[in-house]
């Protein structure tokens, strides 16, 4: 198995639209017929420390590291991220709720 978390720090003011955001867009019913996906979460906590940041975990589970790879190269992903640009907002003095994200992929021992 291989899998995939994103793992983004939001404003907390900002998070429960992010989470909403991901669960309407990145749903297990989108990624049907996908080769290899298994299945989809999305997590979240605010930092215990910083209470105006909450952290989200996108986290995907692969058949293989392949089927994770083949897929993000291909239409289905492009198609389900296509979107995230145009849905931005134009630039404006408003800082944007994400703070930053870092990308990590494991294979389960």
């Amino acid at each position: 198995m291989f899998i995939v978390t994103n793992t983004i720090q939001v404003t907390t003011a900002h998070a429960d639209k992010m989470i909403q955001r991901f669960r309407s867009t990145h749903t297990n019913d989108r990624m049907t017929g996908v080769k290899g996906f298994l299945n989809f979460e999305v997590m979240h906590r605010e930092l215990p420390d910083s209470p105006e940041i909450t952290e989200l975990v996108v986290l995907s589970r692969w058949e293989s590291q392949e089927d994770q790879e083949n897929w993000t190269a291909g239409n289905s992903f492009k198609d389900l991220h296509k979107g995230k640009k145009a849905e931005r907002p134009a630039p404006s003095k408003e800082a944007s709720p994400v703070l930053g994200n870092v990308i990590a992929k494991y294979h389960l021992a």
